[in-house]
């Protein structure tokens, strides 16, 4: 069960790695799809996509390490 929890691990740390990408292709999205439709429009889409990607990475990573450590525990109590 300990591998299960370690491999948990590193997939979380695989989608906060990764978690850039969803702002990029969403920013991308913005600007394809015509949205921006000056300076001003651009700068907002892009504060709103890097202000999503921080949120993102950020609560993320809290809260998936804070369950992963919660499943080792109950696991550890059900081994002993």
């Amino acid at each position: 069960m300990n591998l299960l929890i370690r491999k948990l691990g590193k997939m979380v740390d695989l989608i906060v790695q990764q978690s850039w990408f969803f702002a990029l292709f969403m920013f991308l999205g913005f600007v394809i799809t015509g949205s921006v439709k000056n300076k001003e429009d651009l700068i907002e889409k892009l504060v709103l996509c890097l202000v999503f990607w921080l949120l993102d990475f950020l609560f993320l990573k809290k809260y998936m390490t804070k369950f992963l450590k919660s499943l080792a525990e109950k696991n550890k109590s059900k081994a002993e």
